[in-house]
């Protein structure tokens, strides 16, 4: 009996690579190798095709995606002709402030903005931006705080060199009305372990004082728990990943610039070419690659991908080294 496949409920879209910041735990979406970027137009009929696949919700993230020349026109497009019944955009903030009206105006459902810290200093070394860069961040998400838009989230990456600042952090998204994530850091063997926290040592740090007690979780799965803190949202997320058995129930599945679908977040194994075919018109390879990168995402990847052992990052996962 043929398996029936799940449709795609999420689709995470890489519009970049290009960053204007150099934050040092980023993993890049696990795309590490050199690509070209997919033409816009081909870019537009992907997004087509793939929302044939129930589609719920698409993200666009790069890479900083507002580097992205024709982002509000993605947004437009995939939002009011495509019918996404929710369209999002994760960005650092910096472009921010001049985009959010214009983001607004095209039907933008969700922002996800991330401030690891607000001290320039901790900006400079962990983030490696000038301070005009992080004003720039606190412009934009005081933009965002203002909108229309249906759902503005802070989102802190969680590292050695920031975590003292949670409390503030907590304060600062309070003062604004947003909720905040916070983010274990995830090492990829980038050299960066002395980044390394925990979500145990966050809570250890908040519970010191009595105003920042974690209390009973509103809500509590594998990936993340959501607290009430001093009448705040406040969301610990788990960025450990599981084995490739249990990840693909409900994570989304990624499109990379160059028109591969990305079963997994933190490796190039396992990517189905889905541009290639497109071009050539043939529409049953895409179908066939498609069907294919769903199944590798929901069944596992160690099963389809020719991986003898369970999902082990520090064996199968690391990105090349960085070029001398």
């Amino acid at each position: 009996m043929k398996c029936q496949l799940p449709r795609i409920e999420r689709l995470r879209v890489l519009l970049n690579t290009e960053c204007n910041l150099k934050c040092l735990y980023c993993h890049k979406e696990g795309q590490y190798s050199l690509r070209e970027r997919i033409k816009f137009d081909e870019l537009k009929g992907l997004l087509r095709i793939l929302m044939e696949y129930g589609v719920d919700e698409v993200k666009f993230s790069g890479g900083e995606p507002l580097l992205h020349p024709r982002i509000s026109e993605l947004i437009d497009y995939t939002k009011n002709e495509l019918r996404a019944d929710k369209v999002s955009v994760t960005t650092n903030g910096v472009l921010l402030r001049d985009k959010v009206k214009r983001f607004e105006a095209m039907g933008l459902d969700e922002l996800s903005i991330s401030i690891d810290t607000l001290n320039y200093d901790t900006f400079e070394k962990l983030n490696c931006g000038d301070k005009t860069l992080l004003d720039n961040a606190f412009a934009g998400i005081s933009e965002a705080s203002e909108s229309n838009i249906p759902k503005v989230n802070l989102n802190v990456t969680l590292t050695s060199l920031n975590i003292n600042e949670v409390p503030r952090l907590i304060d600062y998204s309070k003062k604004l009305n947003l909720p905040i994530r916070l983010i274990s850091f995830i090492d990829v063997g980038k050299k960066t372990s002395y980044l390394q926290t925990s979500l145990k040592d966050l809570i250890i740090n908040l519970e010191s004082s009595a105003e920042y007690r974690t209390g009973e979780p509103l809500k509590d799965n594998k990936a993340y728990t959501d607290y009430l803190i001093k009448g705040h949202k406040v969301t610990f997320v788990n960025g450990v990943c599981p084995d490739c058995e249990e990840c693909g129930r409900s994570y989304a599945l990624r499109l990379t610039t160059d028109g591969k679908l990305k079963p997994c977040l933190i490796s190039e194994k396992g990517e189905i070419d889905i541009l290639t075919p497109y071009r050539k018109g043939d529409m049953k390879e895409v179908h066939h690659n498609i069907e294919k990168a769903v199944a590798l995402k929901k069944y596992g990847l160690i099963v389809f991908a020719d991986i003898p052992e369970r999902f082990n990052v520090n064996k199968y996962f690391l990105p090349p080294e960085d070029p001398k």
